[in-house]
């Protein structure tokens, strides 16, 4: 049996400029999360570590992590493979390259998959990403003949799951369940999609997504894991291992019975959540336009409450808008031309109810009315 402790996507030094001067402390416990992970491997008893791709943001990295990642791995004695992926591509001036790393620690560097063989026990296949959108389908062109157990490390991305990258994310690596199944691998350890997600071939478990240590925005909502992976006989047992100093949480108010601001902040109160975590508090429902919300007031509340806090307003006001487009006014002949937009482009209604209640809280904010005779 091979036992193997699989990770991906640390992205140390991660900036979070959205958390203001927190982002340095988020900066340290993604250190802190790596750091405790390592140190229990050997606790683990694993054969090997596979990390697959975007330990670091090459960006942001700089040669005192470099140092620090080598302290880390100096600890262990256990193999570590390590494919560099998108986001920390292996080039001539990436931290792969420029420091000497323990003789345990072995970087894929090539654009084509390498083999490695370990102790006699078992092949290790792995690719580097070598630029930050290599959209060639490298796993195609792999298929191991061996009785040996083979383990595969990508940073890559599985076409069935495209669309749930982020705009702001590349494609890298992709590949298809032919190509996996093609491949013969026992086992495929990948990185580069935040959540957890197995990919069965033929009803076995051939490949694992174990998404991020910790959080790093809410489109990682729920839970984080390292993973142990089982090998024997061809068959593969899967144990995550949870990880997260904090988690991100999203939290929707309904303020339509609000009299005042004080009456969200104790919604926000009663919430539940976890005082360590980070929130988003969306503010929801159709308010009076006599009540005034003061969003910084809220928000400063919530970030006493939680470890940070976000707010975002997608309240509306509570106009009667058929009563006001009855109105022999400025304002009502403002409310019949918006809804006649919205009649005669009816996909485009979101943008115009939104001049709409915009326009209604400009009138509103004079408090004169003109009729129109």
């Amino acid at each position: 049996m091979i036992k193997l402790l699989h990770i991906s996507d640390i992205h140390l030094e991660a900036p979070f400029r959205f958390l203001g001067p927190k982002g340095y402390e988020r900066r340290l416990e993604l250190k802190q999360s790596f750091e405790e992970i390592l140190n229990n491997a050997e606790d683990f008893d694993v054969d090997a570590i596979l990390i697959a791709g975007d330990l670091y943001e090459a960006k942001y990295a700089t040669r005192d992590l470099g140092y620090f990642i080598k302290k880390c791995f100096e600890s262990l004695d256990i193999p570590i493979f390590i494919t560099p992926g998108n986001h920390d591509p292996y080039t001539k001036n990436s931290l792969y390259s420029l420091i000497k790393w323990p003789e345990n620690v072995y970087i894929f560097s090539k654009n084509f998959f390498e083999e490695i063989e370990l102790n006699e026990q078992y092949l290790v296949y792995g690719i580097a990403n070598v630029w930050d959108n290599d959209t060639t389908n490298h796993l195609a062109k792999l298929r191991v003949e061996t009785d040996t157990p083979t383990i595969g490390i990508m940073h890559g991305s599985y076409s069935p799951y495209s669309m749930l990258l982020p705009e702001s994310s590349k494609m890298c690596l992709p590949f298809t369940d032919g190509d996996l199944k093609n491949s013969n691998l026992n086992y495929l350890a990948l990185g580069h999609y935040h959540k957890y997600a197995e990919i069965e071939i033929d009803g076995e478990v051939r490949a694992v997504y174990p998404g991020t240590l910790e959080p790093l925005n809410f489109d990682e909502i729920g839970e984080r894991n390292a993973l142990l992976v089982k090998i024997s006989s061809n068959t593969v047992k899967l144990e995550k291992v949870p990880t997260g100093i904090r988690n991100y949480e999203i939290l929707e108010i309904d303020c339509s019975s609000a009299t005042c601001s004080a009456d969200i902040i104790s919604k926000i109160k009663q919430s539940g959540i976890n005082e360590r975590n980070i929130v988003k508090i969306i503010l929801k429902g159709e308010i009076s336009p006599s009540v005034e919300l003061r969003l910084e007031e809220i928000e400063a509340a919530a970030k006493k409450q939680f470890y940070h806090a976000i707010v975002e307003n997608e309240t509306n006001p509570a106009y009667d808008i058929q009563a006001i487009s009855q109105e022999n006014t400025l304002r009502g002949e403002f409310v019949r031309r918006i809804l006649s937009k919205i009649e005669q482009n009816p996909e485009k209604e979101e943008v115009w109810m939104k001049a709409l209640y915009y326009g209604l809280e400009a009138f509103d904010s004079d408090k004169k009315e003109v009729q129109i005779l």
